[in-house]
């Protein structure tokens, strides 16, 4: 296996693990200022 062949093999396996945790991250965030914004209104 060359140098190349294995970046590429490990973005082929990076880049869907990141997008599922950036997906997950941002819908984690996005709930918790959602949160804080309904909270904040109330109180």
């Amino acid at each position: 296996m060359t140098a190349a062949e294995q970046v590429a093999t490990s973005y082929a396996i990076a880049l869907p693990v990141l997008a599922v945790i950036g997906l997950t991250y941002r819908a984690i965030t996005h709930h918790r200022t959602h949160r804080t914004r309904h909270r904040s209104r109330t109180g």
